[in-house]
């Protein structure tokens, strides 16, 4: 799957930050690891990480919740 089809499908107003593999870790594509996009941005072409719509996702690699849950999933 593509990241713009990611995006479309899995992720709604969220900031995303991308990551390669590279051996023992990952590494951010852009120079800058405080460069961040929301998810919608990318679609409309918009931010540094737009240009990287059509590269393949291989997976989600964390999940950050800066605040309190507001509501609990059952």
């Amino acid at each position: 799957m593509k990241l713009g089809e990611f995006i479309e499908n899995f992720s709604h107003n969220n900031l995303i930050r991308l990551h390669y593999k590279i051996p023992g870790g990952n590494t951010c594509v852009l120079d800058d690891f405080d460069d961040v996009s929301m998810d919608w941005e990318v679609n409309k072409n918009k931010g540094p990480y737009s240009k990287y719509k059509n590269h393949k996702v291989l997976g989600l690699a964390s999940i950050l919740c800066g605040g309190p849950i507001v509501k609990q999933l059952t």
